[in-house]
């Protein structure tokens, strides 16, 4: 785990109701789609609601990171694909 990561995780895992990953492996799930494209991200949310959609934002807002929408990634063209912040709304 990056320090920017460990950072990322001491931020958010105490205000977000939903589920936080920086795990190698789940980051690889999600470094892909459908598409021949591979972007691994800086970490993976999975929102329970809105609160955590909007502290998300925030957060990548302040410290420039992106933030991609994802749901079952089968976009084919990459779309869900970024090195910052997977919002995953599959669930």
């Amino acid at each position: 785990m990056t320090p920017q990561q460990e950072q990322l995780q001491e931020d958010l895992r105490d205000v977000l109701r939903g589920e936080l990953f920086v795990d190698e492996v789940t980051r690889a799930l999600y470094s892909t789609d459908a598409s021949i494209f591979q972007i691994e991200p800086l970490a993976v949310v999975a929102p329970r609601d809105e609160g955590d959609v909007q502290t998300v934002v925030r957060y990548a807002q302040e410290r420039k990171l992106a933030v991609t929408a994802r749901g079952a990634g089968t976009g084919m063209a990459g779309e869900s694909l970024s090195a910052g912040i997977a919002l995953d709304f599959s669930r």
